[in-house]
């Protein structure tokens, strides 16, 4: 029995699709739920905090403030968000049709930047969030 926890440990590590987030389906139907630390609408945005929209669009492309962008491109860009004074909240906003993979992806890039550890969030109309304090 031992023997058989391990490899199905193993095979998480090896295969963690297999048994994590999906990468078949639509972002609406698959993977509309963002990981950590990215945020949700109903975390709110902070008053007074300037937005930039990251948009994936349904033919899987990315537009960073109605920009056409590439998925290094947007590396850089969130790597000089530490430079900007007051500090942008980044909203990834995805067409709900767009395949998981793709969604993937650009969270990817996104949870493993330093800045989307602390204002990242993700979700459709942020214009409607609530506000924090």
């Amino acid at each position: 029995m031992p023997r058989l926890t391990f490899i199905i440990c193993m095979s998480f590590l090896v295969f963690p699709t297999a048994c994590g987030e999906p990468n078949t389906g639509s972002y609406a139907s698959s993977c509309h739920v963002a990981p950590h630390p990215i945020k949700a609408p109903e975390d709110g945005i902070a008053h007074l905090v300037p937005v930039f929209l990251l948009e994936l669009n349904a033919s899987q492309e990315l537009r960073f403030r109605g920009e056409q962008v590439s998925l290094e491109q947007v590396e850089k860009i969130i790597g000089k968000f530490d430079q900007l004074l007051p500090q942008p909240y980044l909203v990834l906003e995805v067409d709900p049709s767009t395949p998981c993979d793709r969604v993937h992806q650009v969270r990817k890039v996104l949870v493993e930047s330093d800045y989307c550890q602390r204002g990242c969030a993700e979700g459709a109309d942020w214009q409607e969030w609530p506000f924090i304090r």
